[in-house]
């Protein structure tokens, strides 16, 4: 699904940020991200919390970058 489709606010802060492994002119990268924990928000009330975790890969798996993301969605 595009990120156009998601109706993001915007992006609260970025948690744990982390370089595993070199990436290499050439390298074939792809990027996974996983929906970790979707909560309400208490202050405002038409929105939630959406927690994600992403891995960028190379062509053999490896992890290159890890990421941990908190975004602020409307419902």
């Amino acid at each position: 699904m595009p990120i156009e489709a998601f109706d993001v606010e915007r992006i609260v802060r970025r948690l744990q940020v982390r370089f595993r492994a070199p990436a290499r002119p050439g390298d074939s990268l792809r990027l996974e991200t996983e929906l970790v924990k979707l909560a309400d928000s208490r202050s405002i009330p038409t929105s939630g919390i959406a927690t994600f975790a992403h891995r960028l890969l190379n062509q053999r798996d490896e992890a290159v970058l890890t990421l941990t993301s908190v975004t602020l969605v409307y419902r």
